[in-house]
């Protein structure tokens, strides 16, 4: 059960419910060395599981609300926030408009690779030509001379 001394830090918003003592540098409220977050949300839902992070979904990181808060996992965690990793995993077009492809190794717009491909090979037709004719005399050569 949480103290007086902490509720007497909390200001009640209509929304939030803002931390008004030590704030980290990160924006977060500590609280006897513990994040203001992980205690409430602890004295409302209990032990906070295993391999789980509590994330503000108000985006508030002074934010003790309860209602505020939920566990999830890291990559949960990271993918809902507001930095490039998130904002480029939501993207589900290529800056061109196509849809992106989901591979193992990641995605891509098979339209814009077919598109690049093409105009690599006009640009580059008479070097990719020449470089199979020189592979194909050289294995035409290795078999003559090994064979």
């Amino acid at each position: 059960m949480l103290s007086n001394n902490f509720w007497k830090k909390i200001n009640k918003t209509s929304t939030c419910w803002e931390w008004t003592g030590y704030i980290d540098r990160d924006g977060y409220g500590v609280f006897n060395g513990n994040f203001i977050h992980r205690l409430t949300y602890q004295e409302y839902y209990g032990e906070i599981q295993s391999g789980l992070e509590i994330d503000h979904l108000c985006r508030n990181r002074g934010c003790c609300n309860p209602e505020h808060l939920e566990a999830v996992t890291h990559k949960e965690n990271i993918l809902r926030g507001e930095s490039f990793a998130a904002k480029e995993a939501r993207q589900i077009v290529c800056p061109k408009g196509h849809e992106y492809t989901q591979e193992k190794k990641g995605r891509r717009c098979l339209v814009c690779q077919s598109i690049y491909k093409q105009e690599y090979y006009q640009t580059n037709k008479a070097k990719i030509k020449k470089n199979i004719m020189i592979r194909y005399y050289e294995k035409k050569l290795e078999e003559v001379v090994i064979g």
